[in-house]
C-alpha cells in the first residue's frame, strides 16, 4: 500500500494506492489541480512505501520524483 501526502501552506491531503504507478498519478494530478483561491494550493507530494518504508517526493509541477531523506 503507498501513502499519499499532499501539503500546501493552508491544505494537506491524504490518500492511500494500490500500486506506485496509481499513486504517482494521483499526486500529480492533485498537484497540477486548479488552486483554491481561498486556501491555495499544495506545494509537494510524497508518498510513502508502507511495504520497503522509503518514501519518494515531488516538489513542484515540473519537477521528478526523488527519494526523500
Amino acid at each position: 500500500m503507498y501513502v499519499i501526502s499532499l501539503i500546501g501552506k493552508h491544505r494537506m491531503l491524504f490518500a492511500k494506492e494500490v500500486t506506485m504507478t496509481l499513486a504517482k498519478e494521483r499526486a500529480s494530478k492533485e498537484l497540477h489541480s486548479k488552486p483554491d483561491p481561498y486556501c491555495g494550493g499544495f506545494d509537494y507530494a510524497e508518498i510513502y512505501n508502507q511495504e520497503d518504508k522509503s518514501t519518494i517526493q515531488k516538489n513542484g509541477i515540473g519537477c521528478t520524483w526523488v527519494k526523500a531523506g
